[in-house]
């Protein structure tokens, strides 16, 4: 597991996060309350 790997990890055990429609929805790491949006790309370069 790389760093990148185990921040994911550690950040998905202690707050929520969801996925529908395709999004996962996390919330931002500096402002309370603000979520966002992600579709995360394949290491191939697509969504």
């Amino acid at each position: 597991m790389n760093a990148r790997e185990a921040k994911a990890l550690e950040l998905a055990a202690r707050v929520k996060i969801t996925f529908a429609n395709g999004l996962w929805t996390v919330p931002s790491q500096t402002t309370s309350g603000k979520r966002y949006n992600v579709l995360p790309m394949t290491r191939f370069g697509g969504g």
